[in-house]
C-alpha cells in the first residue's frame, strides 16, 4: 500500500477516536501521543479494532475500524475505505507498476 492509503486508513481510526472524546492531535507522528491514546483506551476498557474484508461481488478490499468495549460489544464503526486492486499485465500482485504505484487506489466514494 502507498503512504497515501496508509494515511487515509489511519485517519479513519483517529476520526472515530476523536468523535468519542480522545485527543488525537499529533498521533500520526508521535509515539508518545499514540501511547497516551492506548492508555486512555485501556482506562475506559475500550479497544480500537482494525477490520477488513474482501467484497464478494467485485473483489475490492474494504477497511474500517470498530471502537469496542473489552466485552466485545461494538460502540461504533468508522466509515470505510474501499481499495480497488489494479494489476499490470504480466506483473505480480503488489509489484510496482510503470507509474511507480503499488497497485492500489483509494475509492473516495466508499464509506458508510
Amino acid at each position: 500500500m502507498t503512504a497515501a492509503i496508509n494515511k487515509a486508513i489511519d485517519a479513519l481510526g483517529y476520526s472515530l477516536l476523536k468523535k468519542h472524546g480522545y485527543r488525537t492531535a499529533g498521533a500520526a507522528k508521535s509515539y508518545k501521543v499514540r501511547a497516551r491514546i492506548k492508555d486512555a483506551l485501556k482506562k475506559r476498557s475500550q479497544e480500537l479494532i482494525y477490520r477488513y474484508m474482501q467484497s464478494p461481488t467485485d473483489g475490492f478490499l474494504i477497511i474500517w475500524f470498530e471502537l469496542r468495549e473489552k466485552s466485545g460489544a461494538v460502540l461504533e464503526r468508522s466509515q470505510a475505505i474501499k481499495l480497488m486492486p489494479t494489476f499490470k499485465e504480466g506483473g505480480d500482485c503488489g509489484e510496482e507498476n510503470s507509474e511507480g504505484k503499488d497497485g492500489s487506489a483509494v475509492d473516495p466514494q466508499a464509506g458508510t
